[in-house]
């Protein structure tokens, strides 16, 4: 199986983080970058018990295999 790797970095609670995933297939389409973007940086708050309660990811950026930029949005 051949994988695609992503690098997530992101803004929250004041704090800026970063995370990775793999995907079995190359991400492609806004709304699929954006939304891989936003479970991988979710997935990162909850499992590191991050969560703030009316804190919101402030700004992501999705990077692809060579760290070509795939995907930023900024609130």
């Amino acid at each position: 199986m051949n994988e695609n790797n992503y690098l997530v970095q992101f803004k929250y609670n004041g704090k800026e983080y970063q995370t990775s995933f793999l995907s079995p297939c190359n991400l492609s389409g806004e709304k699929i970058l954006e939304d891989a973007a936003f479970q991988a940086a979710s997935d990162h708050i909850s499992s590191n018990h991050l969560r703030v309660e009316g804190q919101i990811i402030e700004e992501i950026t999705l990077f692809g295999k060579g760290g070509e930029k795939l995907f930023h949005k900024k609130d």
